[in-house]
């Protein structure tokens, strides 16, 4: 008797009276009463209600008078041949509101598993290449400088740890920082190897790191590398952060509390053709879209924040493809810091001369000339070098076509994302196999016929299953505020703008930005902070920042503001 499909617990309260026609006498005292029963039975929710109440009466003559129930007191599963008690009917919409609920959280629990493990992925390949470059540049140094990089090797050991610290959500260390830190320990470093006889004292190492604008010891190179490393890095770090944001904001969705007109009609729509007494029919399709629309009419107010962080979040996939591929940005890396370590062995004369007249007295003991004859030296440098790089880069290239794979399959998931939150009824209705197919008869809410109520979305207003009263002029502002504060951050770091403090002020004529054509609205985020800093932190790994939450965002909201918030999210 029980079918395929969704399950509801019906609980058919049986009342009997039982009297036995073979006694004459008086009944004894203990069944001088009716003898009342009470039998649970579980039907299907897709069954007709072929189990009606009954009242047996006294039999007259051996035959049972059968009298259906009178279902006076139904508020929602009534009709003229309703056969289901109240308690029926509560139970009904009960139940219903809690499988509708667990088939929401279904939904969101498999989207955020994809926007969770596309971040785990993006993660994992962001330190497999950081680890894949520093045993690239472990062989060409090693390799390439023997001894001499294998006593100091731990300085480029510290640069590795550094970069996966910058990936830190938590972490405010900028890449210039990062390689400034690197080629300051590097000049030190190069300088006492070619100038043996001297001895570099905490004062003098300060005054050689506050003048390397003026030495020049590394020429241009280590302003190039910022600039070919900076906006690669930064847009991947915003990429992997903003998947945990978005990850983190679609949790806020779940054990979302449904209201009672909301449960009505889903009631009505699954369970109540099981009450009606008709022959079993599925829900018409349009009543299906219809009554998910006017439950998750909410919801869909959502899409316009969401669909402009999915376009972000295409529009940055597509950078990290090209110009920004973070493969190309890595790869060069061990050579473009072997040509650094070079050019100032080449220019050693010129930079000790500079060191020593800025920090430096006279009284102190001037380091011996290095002889013109190394340039030979260096020439086989060059070829040692040349001879490991192209080992290691075939090495390299499979990260390449993992990479471009990883943002393939990640913009084509993308792609169907867009308009999640409006999509979410349909959806709801089709994968639930729930409705009618074309030309069948269909259960309408009321009977078996057809349905011609008005879209939910399109004319709200005037449709019974879609609530008039929606509370606040919108529902999940917090969750519409952070997805428009993340896509808006987004589209400043692919414009590379880096902005980790701004705030926030509204307009009601301000225009859409270009980026944000698919949705219209007054607010404007136009106050910012730009986090291009020159201070220097005594230490760039995260444990040790003092205030490792100063990234988070601060909104200063006026009174007026929040009105124009409201106005906006309507």
């Amino acid at each position: 008797m029980f079918s395929s499909g969704s399950f509801t617990l019906v609980q058919l309260l049986l009342t009997i009276r039982t009297v036995d026609p073979t006694i004459v006498e008086a009944p004894p005292t203990f069944i001088a009463e009716p003898l009342q029963t009470e039998v649970v039975v579980v039907i299907s929710s897709r069954e007709q209600a072929a189990l009606v109440t009954q009242e047996h009466e006294p039999r007259a003559n051996g035959a049972a008078a059968v009298r259906p129930f009178d279902a006076t007191d139904l508020k929602i599963c009534k009709g003229r041949n309703a056969c289901c008690t109240k308690r029926i009917e509560d139970e009904i919409v009960k139940s219903s509101g809690n499988i509708f609920k667990s088939q929401i959280e279904d939904k969101l629990i498999v989207l955020r598993h994809l926007v969770n493990s596309n971040a785990n992925a993006f993660r994992t390949f962001f330190y497999n290449s950081l680890n894949a470059c520093h045993e690239q540049l472990d062989a060409l140094f090693g390799r390439t400088y023997g001894p001499f990089y294998q006593r100091n090797s731990q300085v480029f050991d510290t640069f590795f740890n550094r970069l996966r610290a910058f990936s830190s959500p938590f972490s405010n260390v900028k890449v210039s920082q990062v390689v400034d830190r690197l080629f300051e320990e590097m000049f030190v470093i190069i300088y006492q190897l070619i100038n043996p006889m001297q001895t570099v004292t905490v004062e003098q190492r300060r005054c050689m790191i506050e003048g390397m604008e003026e030495i020049r010891p590394f020429s241009d190179i280590s302003k190039k590398l910022t600039i070919h490393m900076e906006k690669s890095l930064l847009l991947w770090k915003q990429f992997v952060t903003g998947l945990d944001q978005v990850h983190e904001i679609l949790g806020s969705f779940m054990n979302v509390s449904m209201s009672e007109k909301c449960r009505i009609n889903v009631a009505r729509l699954w369970d109540c053709s099981l009450c009606s007494g008709e022959a079993e029919s599925k829900p018409c399709p349009e009543l299906c879209v219809d009554v998910m629309q006017g439950c998750l009419i909410g919801w869909a107010q959502v899409d316009q924040q969401w669909n402009s962080v999915i376009d972000s979040l295409r529009k940055i996939s597509t950078r990290l493809r090209g110009a920004q591929n973070l493969h190309s940005v890595l790869q060069p890396l061990p050579v473009q810091l072997s040509e650094a370590v070079m050019e100032m062995q080449e220019r050693g004369i010129t930079v000790s001369n500079k060191v020593v007249a800025r920090c430096y007295s006279v009284h102190d003991h001037l380091r011996v000339a290095l002889p013109m004859e190394v340039r030979p030296h260096f020439e086989n440098q060059r070829r040692r070098r040349d001879i490991a790089h192209r080992t290691a880069g075939e090495r390299a290239i499979n990260f390449g076509k993992v990479l471009d794979t990883l943002l393939d399959s990640f913009k084509d998931r993308l792609t169907t994302l867009r308009g999640w939150f409006t999509g979410l009824p349909k959806s709801l209705c089709m994968d639930s196999a729930l409705m009618a197919d074309d030309g069948e008869d269909c259960w309408n809410g009321s009977a078996s016929g057809n349905y011609s109520k008005e879209n939910g979305l399109v004319r709200e207003g005037e449709n019974p299953n879609c609530p008039s009263d929606l509370p606040m002029r919108g529902l999940f502002v917090d969750e519409r505020l952070r997805l428009g504060m993340l896509a808006f951050r987004l589209q400043n770091t692919f414009r590379s703008h880096n902005y980790t403090s701004y705030q926030i002020e509204g307009s009601a004529d301000a225009e859409d930005d270009e980026d944000y054509a698919e949705g219209s609205g007054s607010l404007s985020i136009v106050s910012l902070y730009s986090s291009e800093s020159r201070e220097k932190t005594s230490d760039l790994l995260p444990h040790t920042l003092s205030n490792s939450m100063q990234h988070l965002v601060h909104l200063k909201l006026s009174a007026a503001l929040v009105l124009q918030l409201l106005w906006w999210l309507s």
